[in-house]
């Protein structure tokens, strides 16, 4: 039997512009209910605009903290929880501005017991946030990269009272895994009500990538759409009862990772490799989590098959380029984040050549 054909990112461009032409050109609609939501464009994509429906959510009473890191997430994500049919509560959204040492006075007084956001800046915020105002924290709902151990440890050490629950969502796609079920470790997830998940081009360990489809209202008409996350299905059913259960890995093909805030791009890191030319004749980077002074920091080590030459001094001068050259956000290098405190300093090892691969993966997350 022909299977059907796989949705490319340039089929739900497509499917989003019809969408919006559709939904402002029909009856207006319940504002409480529906959202606008853009994509960044930073990871060299154009921004992808959509138009979704969300859930109702049960926020009622919560005292709720949203560390989002951008001023766009931070509005589009305040507005869906202060628009769940009236329910009382209150919500304080910051963004990277807001990081000043005044913050801490002010968390204090606002007492969150919830807090939502991206990984990373939940972890950057919990330094203005004293242990008292910490512990009283019962709910940390996160999204962005991938949660390792190290991670984890960090977000349960910051937050000791909270529960932690993860969900994976796209711009596009909208919400892809339902509620967390309180059974599942950190990366796997049950599929949304009305969202299918297959594998495509499986490994022998069951990996591949990741098909999502989705009919669901005001939600895009997702058929096999190639995410661009890789994964594979777990077998049988959770101690929830629910039937379904995946895991998301990483990126599919690795073009870029997301760490401690930051996005590694692999167009951009071969930028920096060509400036490098003489003495780097291949390399892989591998991104990870650390502690370093009580602090969760963004680690990168290049892995260089050289060309002749010392390899000290070799070492020296791609660390010094790397660190000027390689942007890491739209307006910071490595370097910059390294003074910042956010990054700890490039490592770099060098090996004789690399294992053949039936996959180029240039970027990868080194396993917590």
């Amino acid at each position: 039997m022909k299977s059907r054909p796989v949705q490319t990112r340039e089929d739900v461009v497509r499917l989003a512009r019809e969408s919006l032409r559709a939904f402002f050109a029909s009856t207006p609609r319940d504002p409480r209910q529906w959202s606008i939501r853009t994509t960044s464009g930073t990871t060299k994509q154009a921004p992808l605009i959509t138009a979704f429906k969300y859930p109702a959510r049960e926020v009622a009473g919560r005292r709720i903290l949203h560390c989002y890191g951008s001023r766009s997430s931070m509005l589009a994500n305040s507005l869906i929880v202060s628009n769940n049919d009236g329910a009382e509560h209150i919500c304080l959204a910051l963004d990277g501005s807001d990081l000043i040492p005044r913050l801490s006075s002010v968390l204090e007084e606002f007492a969150p017991d919830a807090i939502y956001g991206y990984s990373s800046f939940v972890m950057r915020v919990a330094e203005f946030i004293n242990e008292s105002v910490r512990g009283s924290v019962t709910v940390l709902r996160i999204s962005g990269e991938r949660v390792g151990a190290e991670l984890e440890r960090s977000l349960a050490g910051a937050f000791p009272s909270a529960r932690i629950t993860q969900n994976y969502v796209s711009a596009e796609a909208g919400r892809i895994s339902s509620a967390p079920c309180g059974h599942l470790p950190m990366n796997r997830y049950h599929p949304a009500k009305g969202v299918t998940i297959e594998i495509l081009d499986r490994d022998e360990s069951g990996v591949g990538e990741l098909l999502v489809s989705k009919r669901a209202e005001g939600a895009l008409p997702l058929d096999r759409y190639r995410i661009g996350d890789v994964g594979r299905v777990v077998a049988g059913s959770c101690a929830c009862g629910a039937p379904d259960t995946f895991e998301v890995l990483g990126r599919s093909g690795y073009d870029y990772l997301k760490v401690a805030g930051a996005i590694i791009r692999r167009d951009e890191v071969e930028r920096v490799v060509r400036l490098c030319a003489e003495y780097i004749k291949d390399y892989r980077v591998e991104a990870s989590l650390a502690t370093s002074e009580d602090k969760l920091k963004g680690c990168l080590e290049l892995i260089v098959v050289p060309r002749d030459g010392e390899r000290g001094n070799v070492g020296s001068h791609i660390a010094e380029t790397f660190n000027r050259e390689l942007m890491m956000t739209p307006t910071r290098t490595l370097g910059a984040l390294v003074e910042e405190g956010l990054f700890l300093p490039l490592s770099i090892r060098f090996v004789e050549a690399f294992p053949a691969m039936a996959k180029d993966l240039k970027l990868s997350m080194k396993s917590s």
